[in-house]
């Protein structure tokens, strides 16, 4: 009886707070300017912080009735070393699975700051106004890739999460491509593969102490078949973050976007 009270005492709570998460959600699309994505909101910054800075900007397409690709290039600098990289991770419709990665050499770096142009002189990631480029040339890996965004890229307000009270550790996730039709050719070991699909992208930085940095972030993504008609396409996209136990939802159809729900906090059960 006790319990049921507590439930019946609780939900008024739990209501308001729903409708307050659902008010602040409707600030972002009823205000344009506030998810606005300028091409500097997508360049890398150049700027050091004391704490430590993880950013990266990532791609994930499948394409081609069942192949999925993951992109990863990444900057991860403290006070004791300076890292640049790139993963690769290809998956077949078969679940066969190819990976890569490679370190840049530091000094060989271009980062342009005044919009996403990352280049080593043989591997270039860059773009802005909706479309990026994608050119990779690894060992065994090789792609030249266009994501022409469906959606324009979005942020959260200022796409900003902090990630302690006094707000020095933080990230901003800003979706460089909430979804996109992604064409041009895959490399592997030689062969080569013409690129159909639909596709993802993000930027993401993290200002933190590598080892108070995020330790679980888990996503989740479904596409409708690439041969349907645009209008009749779906796109579902779950992200979970460990840090405050939240995700973040979203939802798109057509060439529009559904639903987006930043802060959600899914039930759990215990065994």
């Amino acid at each position: 009886m006790s319990i049921m009270l507590l439930n019946i005492c609780c939900f008024p709570v739990l209501v308001q707070a729903q409708n307050d998460q659902y008010e602040a959600e409707k600030i972002f699309w009823e205000n344009p300017d506030e998810v606005y994505v300028r091409n500097e909101d997508i360049a890398f910054t150049s700027q050091d912080f004391r704490q430590g800075k993880n950013e990266g900007i990532y791609f994930m397409s499948r394409f081609n009735e069942g192949w999925i690709l993951m992109i990863n290039l990444f900057h991860i600098k403290t006070n004791v070393f300076n890292k640049w990289g790139i993963y690769i991770l290809v998956c077949e419709p078969d679940g066969k699975a190819y990976w890569e990665t490679f370190e840049m050499d530091p000094k060989s770096v271009y980062n342009d700051t005044d919009r996403l142009y990352l280049s080593d002189g043989t591997n270039t990631i860059q773009g802005g106004n909706a479309i990026y480029y994608i050119d990779l040339n690894l060992k065994d890996t090789k792609c030249r890739l266009v994501f022409n965004n469906i959606l324009d890229s979005w942020k959260a307000g200022d796409g900003i999460d902090y990630l302690s009270m006094d707000r020095k550790n933080y990230m901003i996730r800003i979706l460089s491509s909430p979804w996109a039709d992604v064409s041009g050719t895959l490399t592997l070991k030689g062969r080569v593969i013409d690129v159909k699909g639909q596709g993802y992208g993000e930027k993401s930085l993290i200002i933190s102490p590598l080892t108070k940095q995020n330790p679980y972030l888990h996503a989740f993504r479904v596409f409708s078949d690439n041969s349907l008609p645009r209008e009749k396409r779906w796109f579902v996209g779950l992200l979970t973050h460990r840090v405050r136990t939240a995700s973040e939802p979203c939802i798109y159809r057509g060439s529009m976007w559904r639903m987006e729900i930043n802060g959600f906090s899914p039930p759990t059960t215990t065994p």
